[in-house]
């Protein structure tokens, strides 16, 4: 398989692009977009199988309401229209508890909390406009406070839902689960999960238990082991736990 990086940037962020046996690259060149275009997200997804969404707001890469809010709707509507079969987009633990020490600092920047949070409601709004297809669905990975360390891998990694948990991870980590979550074969169809390092994390707030019930851990260092009984989007709203 081969992935192709759609970035913001006009530089490539690789030194030099992986090849295989016979020399070919496993990367396409770097096409860039602007997520708060649809028209331009369309024209640079073209012919994907799935599609990791990893922006955020920044300085150099415009406001929370632009891009937390406006681009994860967009990119929905992209894969949608294109009829890509997998979204993964990389949102926020704690999203959904503004009481909490980890919404109340971030969201010091920008809002950006907040706009998360509308950010993931609006895609779930435009996938369940298409509910009929069943060959599309979306991945909401929640990671816990970031990290600039290796990655501690699968067997060392806790899922949880509901929200109430969280933690610390490395970037690696999210990023090798984004990859595992774009390729799996076991994860439900329209999952929200939170993920943070075993052993570094704890309630959001004082009134939530230690253990919620949820969560996967797997000594295999598989993700599609962790992958397995993670409960749906729907099943969670049944539940009232989103």
């Amino acid at each position: 398989p081969t992935a192709r990086e759609v970035t913001t940037k006009s530089a490539s962020l690789f030194e030099s692009l992986p090849k295989d046996n016979d020399n070919k690259t496993l990367v396409e060149p770097i096409v860039s977009a602007d997520v708060t275009q649809l028209a331009s997200l369309l024209n640079a997804l073209k012919g994907a199988s799935a599609v990791v969404f990893a922006a955020s707001a920044s300085r150099k890469g415009g406001s929370a309401q632009a891009v937390d809010y406006l681009g994860v709707e967009n990119i929905a509507k992209a894969c949608v229209e294109l009829k890509i079969p997998r979204l993964v987009v990389i949102s926020s633990g704690a999203i959904t508890k503004p009481n909490s020490l980890g919404f109340k600092i971030t969201n010091l920047f920008g809002g950006i909390m907040g706009y998360k949070l509308q950010g993931e409601n609006a895609l779930r709004a435009v996938y369940a406009a298409n509910a009929a297809n069943t060959d599309l669905s979306y991945v909401i990975i929640r990671p816990g406070g970031l990290l600039d360390g290796i990655a501690a891998g699968p067997a060392m990694i806790e899922l949880n839902q509901g929200d109430t948990i969280s933690g610390e991870v490395n970037r690696a980590d999210v990023a090798q689960c984004a990859a595992a979550a774009a390729i799996s074969k076991t994860l439900p169809r329209n999952v929200t999960f939170e993920m943070y390092e075993s052993g570094r994390s704890g309630p959001l707030e004082g009134r939530f238990p230690a253990v919620s019930g949820l969560e996967r851990k797997s000594d295999s260092g598989d993700y599609e082991v962790l992958f397995e009984g993670l409960k749906t989007d729907l099943e969670l709203i049944a539940k009232g736990l989103m």
